[in-house]
C-alpha cells in the first residue's frame, strides 16, 4: 500500500501539488456523468458525447501528468491552476455549442470555474478568465447562428448572450474581489507569523550575539540535569568571563567592546560540539552545556577555546586582545540550577583571582571547598 501511494502521489515536496489536482477529479468524474446521462435522455448525440468525455479525461490526465512528473514546478503556480481554468471553459464553451436547447445550463459550469479559480489564481487573472469566457461565448453564439439560423436563431443568440455575459463578468469581478481578500489575508497573516518569529527571538535570543539568551539557558540546564539524573552520564557547565572588559571598552570604545562579544561568539561555536550549547548568561558572561563530559573532559574542551580565544585578531582593532577566564564544575545529584552555577561561579572567581586566562574546575567533593588545580596558560 505504502509503495502504490508513493507511487501515486511521487516525492513529498509535490504531494500537496498532486493532492490539489486529485482533488479537481470529482468535477471532472461529474462533468463526465452529466454528459453521458444527457445523451442517454437522448438530449445530446453519441459523437458529441464521446468528444466531451474524452476531451475531459485527456485534460485531468495532462494536467495530472505535468504536475505529477514535476515539470509544472518551473512555475510559480506548480497545480497550473489558471492553464486549467482557461481549458475547462473552453471545454464547457464546446459543451453549449452541442447541447441543442440546454446551452443555456452550460453557463453555470463556466461560473463554477471562475468561482473555483479564485481560490488559486491571482486576482488580474480571474478578470483574465471572465472576459476569456465572455469571448469565447460570443464566437460560439456567432458561430451557431450562421451555421444553423433556424435551429438557433440571433434572437436567442443575442438573447444568452445579452444574459450570460453580464453574468459571467459580474461574476468574475466577484471572484476577483474574494480573490483581492484572500490575498491580503495571506499577506497580513505572514506578517503576523513574521511579527511572532520576531517575537519569539526577541525573547529567546540575545540580539546582540545571536546566541541564547539567559532564559533559554535555565531552561536548557533544567533539562540537562534531568538527564543526568535518569541516564546517570555526567554532565558539565563552563561559566566564561571575558577579562578586564571594562577597560577594553574605556580604551577601545563601547562599539569595539560589542565587536569583541560578537566576534568571540562566532568563534566560541567554531570551538565546541554540536550537542554543546552556549548562551550569553549577563554583560560579558557566558555559559556553556557541556553533555556527557565529567570535568577533566570539560577543562580539555574549554582549554582548547580558550587558546583558540588568545589568538583572536580584531581588523579594526590591531592592538585588542581578548582572553577569557573560565570556571567549570560538573553537576552531582539532586544538584539544582543555582547550586551548580554558583560551583562555576566560583571557579571563575578563582580563575580570576589566579591571573586570568585560565580554566579552573569547581571542587568535585561536597567537602572540597578549594577549587582544583588551574591549567595554566601557555606562554
Amino acid at each position: 500500500m505504502p509503495s502504490l501511494v508513493n507511487g501515486l502521489l511521487g516525492p513529498v515536496r509535490r504531494r500537496k501539488h498532486v493532492l490539489f489536482v486529485l482533488a479537481s477529479l470529482q468535477l471532472y468524474v461529474v462533468s463526465v456523468g452529466v454528459a453521458w446521462h444527457t445523451c442517454s435522455l437522448g438530449l445530446l448525440s453519441t459523437p458529441h458525447t464521446l468528444i466531451l468525455i474524452s476531451l475531459n479525461v485527456l485534460q485531468f490526465v495532462v494536467l495530472f501528468g505535468l504536475v505529477r512528473s514535476g515539470w509544472s514546478h518551473r512555475f510559480a503556480d506548480p497545480t497550473l491552476s489558471f492553464a486549467h481554468a482557461l481549458s475547462s471553459i473552453a471545454l464547457s464553451v464546446l459543451a453549449f455549442i452541442f447541447l441543442g436547447d440546454l446551452r443555456a445550463n452550460v453557463l453555470i459550469l463556466i461560473g463554477q470555474a471562475l468561482v473555483l479559480s479564485m481560490l488559486r489564481v491571482r486576482p488580474s487573472q480571474v478578470l483574465q478568465l471572465g472576459w476569456f469566457a465572455v469571448v469565447l461565448l460570443a464566437m460560439a453564439s456567432v458561430g451557431l447562428s450562421m451555421s444553423d439560423g433556424k435551429a438557433y436563431p440571433v434572437t436567442t443568440s443575442v438573447t444568452i448572450f445579452a444574459v450570460g455575459a453580464p453574468a459571467l463578468l459580474i461574476l468574475s469581478v466577484l471572484a476577483k474581489w474574494v480573490s483581492d481578500i484572500r490575498g491580503h489575508l495571506s499577506v497580513q497573516a505572514r506578517s503576523l507569523s513574521e511579527a511572532v518569529e520576531a517575537v519569539e527571538r526577541m525573547a529567546t535570543t540575545d540580539m546582540l550575539t545571536g546566541l541564547n539568551n539567559r532564559r533559554v539557558m535555565i531552561d536548557v540546564v533544567e533539562a540537562e540535569l534531568r538527564l543526568s539524573e535518569r541516564t546517570g552520564l555526567p554532565f558539565s557547565v563552563a561559566l566564561i568571563d571575558l577579562d578586564h572588559f571594562k577597560q577594553l571598552n574605556d580604551r577601545f570604545g563601547h562599539q569595539a567592546g560589542d565587536t569583541a562579544l560578537r566576534q568571540f561568539s562566532r568563534q566560541a561555536e567554531t570551538q565546541l560540539r554540536e550537542v554543546d550549547r552556549m548562551g550569553r548568561w549577563g554583560g560579558e558572561e557566558f555559559l556553556v552545556l557541556l553533555p556527557q563530559l565529567a570535568q577533566g573532559e570539560a577543562l580539555v574542551a574549554m582549554e582548547r577555546l580558550r587558546r583558540s580565544i588568545r589568538n583572536m585578531r580584531f581588523e579594526e582593532h590591531a592592538l585588542m586582545q581578548v582572553t577569557i577566564s573560565v570556571g567549570i564544575a560538573q553537576a552531582r545529584a539532586g544538584d539544582t540550577i543555582a547550586e551548580l552555577i554558583d560551583r562555576a561561579d566560583q571557579a571563575v572567581y578563582a580563575a580570576k583571582h589566579g591571573g586570568r586566562n585560565r580554566c579552573t574546575l569547581a571542587p568535585r567533593a561536597q567537602h572540597d571547598v578549594r577549587p582544583s588545580a588551574t591549567e595554566r596558560p601557555a606562554t
